[in-house]
């Protein structure tokens, strides 16, 4: 799904939000988001996913192309587990 199928699918659903409302509110609900997660926060949207960042340390890696060294630096990243009720949703569809 894009962001626009999803605007699409929520202005119709709550039907007296136009696009560019609708719009707005995605764009910061995603917003807040990312801040919490920058701030090093975790995210739980309890039955749905839980969202939350992992530090990585220094990597040294091998381009397996040229035989260059790559060094990757510390960095952080952000690690996803889905809830319960997403879990069970995805597994209805796999019977």
């Amino acid at each position: 799904m894009k962001r626009s199928d999803l605007i699409h699918n929520l202005s119709k659903e709550f039907q007296p939000l136009t696009k560019k409302e609708t719009q707005a509110f995605i764009e910061s609900v995603f917003d807040e988001i990312g801040n919490a997660l920058a701030e090093g926060k975790t995210v739980k949207f309890n039955t749905y996913l839980h969202l939350s960042t992992k530090s990585l340390k220094f990597l040294k890696r091998r381009n397996p192309k040229t035989g260059e060294d790559i060094y990757l630096t510390d960095r952080k990243v952000v690690s996803f587990k889905p809830g319960l009720s997403m879990k069970q949703a995805l597994n209805k569809f796999n019977q």
